[in-house]
Formats: structure tokens, C-alpha cells, sequence
């Protein structure tokens, strides 16, 4: 509570790890003011690192069954007198990694392959920069990719309750040949939905979803896996995952409160000002190669 004429204080703090260069998020401050009932405040700045990689993650996205994709990515040495790079290697040999541009030891741009997709699935890895002369004594790039064969299909359902209710869901499989496809049989082994197969056999094969318990408490979300049988030589089983939840779906920000007692220093945010401008915020530290 804030008298009449008073001031009061918003501690926050920004999580900067895996960010590098300008940055901005906003405050949404709620208060009885019967002018401004939301007052948003906006903090920018400049998050400064010894070493900046672009992009900070490698997606390659779906990737068909036997084929070799590449992506590239550039590392930048911000004080080249006073960091070095001293190796740059990649955690999984299903991925190959070359440099293709520029010095070991500084600017330079790298390409890497994902060379194997014989098996369909997640396939995850890391690209590990070890460093000279930087506080943080190495750095991590997160890489992904899903290989895929000729079914297509979506890999999770969620379930959210709208006007009290929670609305019935489709999953269409197809193939990117063209060719038909079949659907044998479908369940939820946990018994928290009721699943049908609507169209077996198509261009497109279709089962519909629905929550077998509407009225049960969902706060806390349900989570479980649908088995489909699919007549297909690669994924004759397939496993989609579903939740089932009473809250809405929602983005979670890089921009939280400090609970109290929590260590790091905040950011501070008067509420007279609409806009506080931090030029310069430190990277916390990396964590280090597994």
C-alpha cells in the first residue's frame, strides 16, 4: 500500500543467460489508480558478452529420413586482445562441424551437419566454445533437430477448457508422398481421454479426441501419451503426447519478479518513470560441458 504522495519500489531481475545485444521487456504495474489502472514500464539495454554466437540455437527442424542438412552459425570476439577461442568441438558424432570463414582463435563462421538420420526421431546435441581470458570459462550452443519419415502427423494435443468446456481435438495423419494411409487402431493407455478413429483410411487418416471427464479438477495439468497404430514400416506405433489443463496456454517471460531473499542484484524501476534505460547488464555465467 502506497499513501497519497508516497513512493514505492519494483525490484526485478533479468535472467541474461544465452542473450547477448539490445534487449527490451516491459513491467505491467497494477494498481486502484482510478487514471492509470496498468502503468507499463519498459527497461532496455545492452547485454555485453566476451564472445556473442549467432544464432545462440541451431533448430533444424524436421528432417526426412536419410537426408544430410547443414546450418551455420558465426562467433564474435568483442575484446580480441583480451579473449581467445581455444577450441570449438560439437558433443554428438552424429553432427560434423567445419569452419568455413575466419581465424580459430577469433571471428570466424562454422558450418554443422547432421550427418546421421537413419532412425526417425529427437535427435539433440551441443556445440561446446571453450574460452581464454573470459570469466566464463566456456559457452554451450543447444542444437536440435527431429527426423521424420514419410507419416505426417502432430506430435502433441493440448487441451484447454473454454466456456467450461473442453473442446474435442483431431489428429490427421498423412504422407509426404502423397501416398494413403492407414490407421489400425488408437488408445490412451491412462484412460484420461476418449479416442475414435473417425476417417481409417485416406489421403488423410483422421481420430478424434475428446476428455473423458470434463467436470474433474484440471488445475494441475494431466499429462499422458496417445498410442496409434499406424500400417507403416518406420513408425508402426506412434506416441503423441497430450495435457489437459484448466489454466490458460501462456508465453513464459524472460522478465521475473526477485522473490525475496533471492541473490543477484536487481534491476531497479522507479514508478515515476515510464521507461528506465540500463546500458550495459553482465551475461550470467555459463553452466558447464556435461
Amino acid at each position: 500500500m502506497i499513501p497519497p504522495g508516497g513512493e514505492g519500489e519494483i525490484k526485478a531481475v533479468l535472467r541474461t543467460k544465452g542473450r547477448s545485444g539490445t534487449t527490451k521487456k516491459r513491467i505491467t504495474v497494477m494498481s486502484n489508480d482510478p487514471e492509470t489502472p496498468n502503468l507499463s514500464l519498459e527497461i532496455s539495454g545492452e547485454i555485453i558478452v566476451d564472445v556473442a554466437v549467432k544464432p545462440r540455437h541451431l533448430s533444424f527442424g524436421q528432417v526426412g529420413k536419410g537426408e544430410s542438412v547443414s546450418r551455420e552459425f558465426e562467433l564474435k570476439v568483442n575484446e580480441p586482445d583480451k579473449v581467445k577461442i581455444v577450441e570449438v568441438t560439437v558433443s554428438d558424432e552424429k553432427f560434423a562441424l567445419k569452419r568455413i570463414e575466419g581465424e580459430p582463435s577469433g571471428d570466424s563462421k562454422y558450418s554443422i551437419e547432421l550427418t546421421d538420420t537413419k532412425t526417425i526421431g529427437r535427435v539433440t546435441g551441443k556445440v561446446l566454445i571453450k574460452l581464454e581470458g573470459s570469466d566464463n570459462a566456456s559457452i554451450e550452443v543447444p542444437i536440435r533437430a527431429t527426423v521424420v519419415g514419410d507419416l505426417r502427423y502432430s506430435r502433441s494435443v493440448y487441451f484447454n477448457k473454454r466456456d467450461g468446456e473442453f473442446p474435442e481435438r483431431e489428429v490427421v495423419f498423412s504422407r509426404r508422398s502423397g501416398k494413403p494411409v492407414t490407421v489400425k487402431n488408437a488408445e490412451d493407455p491412462d484412460g484420461h481421454l476418449k479416442v475414435r478413429v473417425a476417417t481409417p483410411k485416406g489421403e488423410k487418416a483422421i481420430i478424434k479426441v475428446t476428455v473423458k471427464d470434463p467436470e474433474q479438477d484440471y488445475k494441475k495439468p494431466v499429462r499422458g501419451k496417445l498410442k496409434v497404430g499406424v500400417q507403416d514400416a518406420d513408425e508402426p506405433v506412434v506416441e503423441i503426447r497430450y495435457t489437459i489443463t484448466d489454466r490458460p496456454r501462456s508465453k513464459m517471460s524472460g522478465l521475473r519478479t526477485r522473490p525475496p531473499g533471492a541473490p543477484g542484484k536487481p534491476l531497479q524501476v522507479s514508478p515515476k518513470g515510464r521507461k528506465i534505460d540500463v546500458k550495459k547488464l553482465g551475461e550470467a555465467p555459463a553452466a558447464k560441458p556435461e
